[in-house]
């Protein structure tokens, strides 16, 4: 009896543990989330996404070094991002991750 409520008892704590430690990627919505494609970037971490509607977005934006994923809600054609001066995206610190 006592071996079975051993067992019982480290299933539900490796179980607990695995579930604890796994995190899921969040997907910041623009413009539903925040205003700018800047503002997302600026919320999420390493390994989420930043999902981007059907727009014309006048802005420059800045990576801040994140691993992230940053894309168009329907596709290339239907989003246009026209950067403030000559750079739509900086990618700073790109190497240093590897």
């Amino acid at each position: 009896m006592f071996t079975q409520y051993l067992s019982v008892s480290l299933v539900c704590f490796v179980f607990f543990f695995i579930t604890a430690t796994v995190s899921f990627a969040t997907i910041i919505y623009i413009p539903v989330d925040v205003d700018s494609i800047q503002g997302g970037i600026n919320l999420v971490q390493d390994g989420d996404t930043v999902l981007v509607a059907p727009e014309i977005y006048q802005e420059s934006n800045n990576f801040i070094g994140k691993d992230i994923l940053v894309m168009s809600e329907l596709g290339m054609d239907s989003t246009v991002i026209q950067g403030d001066s000559t750079q739509i995206f900086i990618f700073p610190y790109w190497d240093s991750k590897k």
